[in-house]
């Protein structure tokens, strides 16, 4: 799999190729010389990797981040390519556009608390979990790693969510 990624790197790089392409940039890799790479062959080949292979915004990202850590020791190594590599050092990573978190309205929140019917077992089991995640705007994966022991029902009633790297977040419960 490495060697099939570098392959298609290397012969991608200055004229992708989409299999019966006669673009006339396609060059076979060793035929691929520093001469023949430029920004604009930089910037092909990062199209080529969303348009064609339908990469994501991060592969194009990490494959401009090899390119262009490249071109920069080339440039140390060779300072007569100093201005080509500048050219190629200067192409932008892609943003990817961030996703939006929509929160829960006071009254959508009320609703939700109001769901688990609480004359049953399970409707109060589950009337306390979501309180508990609630009043304790604790992750789910924090909630979940709760054991008997992270809880604390004398006054104060606590609780205790690990909060990463070992550290705990002590939470006080509302009564």
């Amino acid at each position: 799999m490495a060697g099939r990624s570098r392959r298609t790197g290397c012969s991608g790089c200055c004229a992708p190729r989409t299999g019966t392409s006669t673009d006339s940039r396609s060059i076979p890799p060793d035929k691929l010389t520093l001469d023949r790479i430029d920004a604009d062959a930089i910037t092909a080949f990062l199209d080529w990797l969303e348009a064609e292979r339908h990469n994501g915004i991060s592969t194009r990202n990490q494959r401009l981040a090899v390119v262009s850590s490249f071109f920069r020791w080339l440039q140390s190594q060779e300072p007569a390519r100093m201005a080509g590599c500048q050219d190629i050092l200067a192409i932008p990573a892609k943003r990817k556009a961030q996703p939006s978190v929509n929160h829960l309205t006071v009254e959508q929140t009320r609703r939700l608390l109001a769901q688990p019917d609480r004359s049953t077992r399970r409707g109060r089991r589950d009337a306390t979990l979501l309180a508990t995640l609630y009043d304790t705007a604790a992750r789910v994966s924090e909630f979940a790693d709760l054991t008997v022991r992270d809880i604390r029902l004398q006054p104060p009633a606590l609780a205790a969510a690990g909060y990463g790297a070992g550290r705990d977040r002590h939470v006080r419960a509302r009564d």
